[in-house]
């Protein structure tokens, strides 16, 4: 059984409450439908009703229905949770909608195979572990660490289609963690996750080898920023030979590489290697 899911703790009841909702509020709009077309056609008998003075009433009786079902829908969408095993945070907390969640969770299910061996490590560590001062580290704070992460990359690949890669997580100071991006690569990256309180600040630095521009800004927990997103679009894209950006997995960009596979439709029709 699969233990990052999107639940609701009272599913049952609520599930309940949304097809009682439905009947309640369909029932309500035919009744006030009937109300109007009965009184309108008796009213004009009698005193001539004037029917296009007031032929928004059943478009606002419409609204009315549309309205109720969408606000209380919301409510009940807004108790589900993102559980891990024994933990769970409120969705919308994350500032996500029902179908976002649901992708967050794909990536995170990634994102805790690839990392279980850097988390057990991070969890077994002791008091003292590396300065007398040294604290243990709590699953929560690395959990929505990998949270944001999720989201971050979630939104990286839907506004700009750019896929931030895999990062190395780290303990950090005051019993936060740290996720990096480095090495031989072509950005420095760094997250630097506090620990538990949603009040804290989320501290990031990037600079991009390429452009030589740097980036130092404090998030707000679960708060993905417009400079964010804009300095890591522009550090992850990479350029053809053409000078054309290329795509997001391989060498080349979308003419070059249309251009190198009918090359090879052609070498393979005359007989060549490829």
């Amino acid at each position: 059984m699969d233990d990052i899911i999107l639940k609701n703790k009272k599913i049952g009841m609520l599930s309940l409450l949304r097809a009682l909702s439905n009947v309640v509020i369909g029932y309500i709009t035919a009744y006030l439908m009937i109300i109007f077309v009965i009184g309108a056609f008796f009213y004009h008998e009698i005193i001539e009703f004037p029917y296009d003075d007031f032929m928004f009433v059943p478009f606002l009786i419409m609204l009315f229905s549309i309205l109720a079902r969408s606000i209380f829908n919301k409510w009940i969408d807004k108790t589900y949770y993102i559980n891990w095993e024994q933990w769970s945070i409120n969705y919308a907390v994350l500032g996500l909608n029902l179908k976002k969640a649901e992708s967050i969770i794909a990536i995170l299910k990634e994102f805790k195979e690839e990392f279980s061996g850097d988390i057990k490590r991070i969890l077994g560590l002791k008091e003292g572990w590396d300065t007398p001062k040294s604290s243990t580290y709590e699953k929560k704070t690395i959990i929505l660490g990998l949270i944001y992460l999720s989201k971050l990359k979630l939104i990286l690949k839907e506004v700009f289609e750019k896929d931030l890669p895999s990062p190395e997580l780290f303990p950090g100071s005051s019993r936060g963690i740290e996720f990096e991006w480095g090495g031989e690569g072509e950005i420095d990256f760094q997250v630097s996750f506090p620990a538990l309180s949603l009040n804290h600040l989320i501290s990031i630095y990037g600079y991009d080898k390429n452009t030589e521009k740097e980036l130092l800004i404090d998030c707000k927990m679960f708060e993905i920023d417009k400079k964010l997103t804009s300095w890591l679009n522009q550090a992850l894209t990479r350029w053809c030979g053409c000078g054309d950006e290329i795509l997001i997995s391989g060498n080349l960009c979308e003419t070059c590489l249309f251009l190198e596979n009918e090359n090879k439709k052609e070498m393979i029709k005359d007989g060549k290697k490829v």
